[in-house]
């Protein structure tokens, strides 16, 4: 095909040149392909693990969607609607951006790519809670956060793609509510600091 971005994905898999569904391995998702008239889906490869669906679109789009409800802490009756410990979620979101790019930059010519991040259905979940800031209290204020697009230019540029993460990383952060958390303060003086 002329157009890098679209192509038929379940074919290339199919002839062992590359197993995309490794780059959805950190949701458990990395079982058999199931070809779908988008691309290729995946699901959980076992039914004991959390809900989740990952896709290869053959415009080269790529959607990985965790449910959260199995994993929010709802113990307390301090937080009615869940409470959101983040840190194990981003680091399934950077592995799945590594993965995506590590396996991408083989398949496209082209370099650029656009990474982004929605989270659906979660309003008034809690995400930080700072003893000692009584007026302030970190959570989902919406239904539906959809963070813009961030673009990595040069896919082979380990430090470009270091700080688009960092980007995201902060914009994911901020899109949750997270105010005082430390490793967001240490982010943003990485990325902004001298602006």
């Amino acid at each position: 095909m002329d157009n890098e971005y679209e192509l038929r994905y379940l074919p290339l898999e199919r002839n062992g040149t590359h197993r995309f569904s490794e780059i959805f391995s950190t949701l458990t998702c990395s079982g058999a392909s199931i070809p779908c008239v988008d691309g290729i889906r995946y699901i959980p490869y076992s039914e004991y693990y959390a809900p989740a669906e990952c896709y290869i679109k053959n415009n080269g789009i790529v959607e990985a969607c965790l449910s959260l409800d199995k994993h929010l802490r709802k113990e307390s009756e301090k937080y009615p609607d869940g409470f959101l410990s983040w840190g194990w979620l981003w680091n399934k979101i950077s592995d799945i951006c590594y993965n995506y790019i590590k396996t991408f930059t083989t398949i496209n010519t082209g370099e650029r790519v656009f990474i982004c991040l929605s989270i659906v259905g979660c309003r008034n979940v809690v995400t930080e809670d700072k003893e000692f800031s009584f007026d302030y209290m970190g959570r989902i204020d919406r239904d539906e956060v959809i963070c813009d697009p961030i673009e990595i230019i040069k896919l082979n540029d380990e430090i470009e793609m270091d700080h688009v993460l960092k980007e995201l990383h902060i914009a994911f952060l901020l899109a949750i509510g997270v105010k005082y958390d430390d490793s967001l303060k240490h982010l943003i003086d990485e990325v902004y600091g001298n602006e």
